[in-house]
C-alpha cells in the first residue's frame, strides 16, 4: 500500500530520485528564484557531498533575502577548495 502512494507520488511531481528531493529541499530552504529549481536538481546529483554543508551554511546567515545567493557562494567556495582524488596509474605504485 506504501508503495501505491510512493508510486502515485512519483508520478504526479515526476520527482524519482533521492538527488530530485534533495535538490527541491535546497529550493525551497534558500529561497531560490522559480526559475532556478533545475539548478538545484543539477546540484544536488553533482555535489551531493558539499551540499549539506553549504546548505547549513546559508541557512544561518542573517539576511533571509541573500540565501540563495549565499549558498551558492558557499557551494562554489567548497568546489574551489575541494582536493581532487589523486590519479594512480600502474606505473605510480610502483
Amino acid at each position: 500500500e506504501d508503495d501505491d502512494v510512493e508510486k502515485l507520488l512519483n508520478e504526479k511531481t515526476g520527482i524519482q530520485y533521492d538527488f530530485q528531493y534533495f535538490g527541491l529541499e535546497v529550493f525551497q530552504k534558500t529561497g531560490a528564484p522559480p526559475e532556478k529549481k533545475g539548478e538545484c536538481m543539477r546540484l544536488a546529483k553533482k555535489y551531493p557531498h558539499l551540499i549539506n554543508r553549504s546548505l547549513s551554511f546559508c541557512l544561518d546567515y542573517p539576511n533571509p533575502a541573500l540565501k540563495w545567493k549565499m549558498f551558492l557562494w558557499k557551494l562554489n567556495d567548497l568546489i574551489k577548495n575541494e582536493k581532487p582524488e589523486p590519479i594512480t596509474t600502474p606505473e605510480s605504485k610502483n
